[in-house]
Order: C-alpha cells, then structure tokens, then sequence
C-alpha cells in the first residue's frame, strides 16, 4: 500500500479532507497515492499534517531482482563491459531507478581508479610476481565491492559502497 494512503488512513482522513488541511490538490493527493514520486514542499506539507516523519511517506521498495542481477552484471571485468552490462540491463528491463545510477557512477569510478592504481603499482617495479597479486587484488576488490552491494541491496534496498557525487 501506498505510504501515504497508509498515514492518511490511519488518521482518518479522507483525499479530500487532506487537501483541505494542507493546501494540497485532491488531484495531487490522487496522483501521489497512484505512484507519483512525492517530494519537496508537497512532501513537507503533507508529513507535518499527517504528523509523521517524511522519510515515512517516502516508500520503501523491495529490492527487485532485476536491480540484484543489473548489478551482477558489472562483474563483466573489462572497463566498459562493467559499466555496458548494468546500463543496458537497466533499459531491457525498463527499471528506471537511482540505485541503477548509483551502481554505473560506483563502476565508473573504479574503472578509472583501478588502471591508476594498476600503473602506479608497477611504477614501483617490484617483480612480476607482485604484478600479478596487484592485478588479482585490484579485481578482487571490484568483486567486492559488487558482492557486497549486492548484499545490503538484498538486506537494506540500498548500496553500501556508493559514491557522494552523480558521474552520469
């Protein structure tokens, strides 16, 4: 059930007694209780009437499985096939989601920092032997880093290694 419809509920309001309250459209009430994103000011307005937090009116989606298997896919090691598989995975499968961004932005970042640290590495010029445990460490961390968000997608519809910034 839509978060706000619950909380507009469970206070007993009607579409139209909410709107009266809060000076918000019953169209934009209808529109928010179908699916549209709620955010901003309506988002405000709406929580300090309905007296809850706005993070509760925001909903919480399961993870879907396209989203676990969109960022499987980045396990495709070469540079662009990792940021490649999720984009058009993301648009076979019509998922339209931040997380989905947030996902291609971490694959982006390690795939410039991943040939930087590999070059710097071997600037050091320690012997193939520790080219070769540079190379394994620098894939294992972006297996890592992929399993892992894989994990707190799964237990808290959320990336738990993301970057602050938008790349893309």
């Amino acid at each position: 059930m839509n978060q706000l419809k619950l909380y507009r509920e469970k206070r007993h309001f009607t579409q139209e007694e909410l709107s009266e309250i809060s000076g918000i459209s019953v169209r934009t009430i209808q529109r928010i209780e179908a699916g549209n994103p709620l955010k901003g000011y309506t988002l405000r307005t709406l929580a300090k009437h309905l007296e809850c937090a706005e993070e509760d009116l925001i909903r919480k989606e399961e993870p879907s499985t396209p989203l676990k298997w969109i960022n499987l896919s980045s396990l495709l090691i070469l540079p662009p096939l990792n940021l490649m598989a999720p984009y058009f995975l993301s648009k076979y499968w019509k998922v339209n989601s931040p997380l989905v961004k947030q996902m291609i932005d971490v694959q982006f970042m390690w795939s410039i920092l991943a040939p930087i640290v590999f070059f710097l590495g071997i600037s050091l010029k320690l012997g193939n032997v520790f080219t070769i445990y540079l190379m394994a460490g620098i894939y294992l961390s972006n297996v890592f880093i992929i399993l892992y968000n894989t994990y707190t997608l799964d237990q808290r519809n959320e990336l738990g290694i993301r970057i602050k910034f938008s790349i893309f």
